[in-house]
Order: structure tokens, then C-alpha cells, then sequence
């Protein structure tokens, strides 16, 4: 029973790690004209200067949905361990 219950937790803390790399890490699409997205960002080459020109994603309604489900399943992730931990002891 010990090892089922280690077993879960291990689970829980892998969940959480890889929650936290896809909430935060900086994944890019590109997109065609040399253009790059990201869950937080929207960036664009620019030729002259040979830099990227970066901008908030706030016009983009279903990108601004992604970014709150992807904080909230963070947060319950979280919770639901700290409950977990909590039933445990």
C-alpha cells in the first residue's frame, strides 16, 4: 500500500513539473512571412535591424483563453496535491 501511495505522489509531482515547463517554457510555431507565435508572445523578423519585434498576445481571444486554462490547471494541479498530501497525513 505504501509503494501505491509513493507511486501517486511521484505521479503528481511529475504532472506538476511537466505543467509548469509547458506553462512556461518559450515554444515557438512558425508561422509563414517570418513570423513566429507563442503561448505569450507574437514576434516578427525584421529584416533591417535583424531582430525579432515581439508583442502581446492580448487581440488574440482564443490564445488569451489558452494562457488562463493553462495558469489554472497549474493552480488546481497544485491544490489537488497539497489535498492530496494533506488526506494522506
Amino acid at each position: 500500500m505504501s509503494l501505491l501511495l509513493l507511486v501517486v505522489s511521484a505521479l503528481h509531482i511529475l504532472i506538476l513539473i511537466l505543467l509548469f515547463v509547458a506553462t512556461l517554457d518559450k515554444s515557438w510555431w512558425t508561422l509563414p512571412g517570418k513570423e513566429s507565435l507563442n503561448l505569450w508572445y507574437d514576434c516578427t523578423w525584421n529584416n533591417d535591424t535583424k531582430t525579432w519585434a515581439c508583442s502581446n498576445v492580448s487581440e488574440n481571444g482564443w490564445l488569451k483563453a489558452v494562457q488562463v486554462l493553462m495558469v489554472l490547471s497549474l493552480i488546481l494541479c497544485c491544490l489537488s496535491f497539497i489535498l492530496f498530501m494533506f488526506q494522506l497525513y
